[in-house]
């Protein structure tokens, strides 16, 4: 019998994939909270712009762990973690925007240009 053809990468269990994403929010919060901390003890100013869209983050953080998690489980860039990493990439452009006060008149085509990368990548079949 010829063995060649069996594939011996290990599928993750349900859990490890439900838990692979913990760790990002749970730094996030804690990040955040240090933030507040600082900033209530007088150790950052007291205005940080626009700190709400730091929020918008969890969301991109989930569907970057999501995309590594199908990358690993599947060996390949398949549909659905192109589609998550797009989707993550169209999320942090737009935290930033927010976050750092740009200017959407200048940087906005780059959400045009990343959503229409999204569609023409997510057009090709899975191998």
């Amino acid at each position: 019998m010829d063995n060649n053809n069996i594939d011996n990468r290990q599928p993750l269990n349900e859990g490890e994939s439900k838990r692979s994403g913990g760790w990002i929010i749970g730094t996030i919060l804690v990040v955040l909270g240090a933030v507040f901390l600082m900033q209530n003890a007088g150790l950052l100013p007291q205005h940080i712009g626009n700190w709400w869209a730091i929020f918008i983050m969890i969301p991109a953080l989930a569907g970057y762990a999501s995309s590594l998690d199908e990358l690993r489980s599947t060996g390949t860039l398949s549909r659905k973690s192109r589609l998550s990493l797009v989707f993550s990439v169209l999320l942090t452009l737009l935290s930033a925007f927010l976050f750092f006060g740009l200017d959407f008149n200048f940087f906005g085509p780059l959400l045009l240009i990343c959503a229409g990368l999204g569609i023409f990548l997510s057009s090709f079949k899975d191998r």
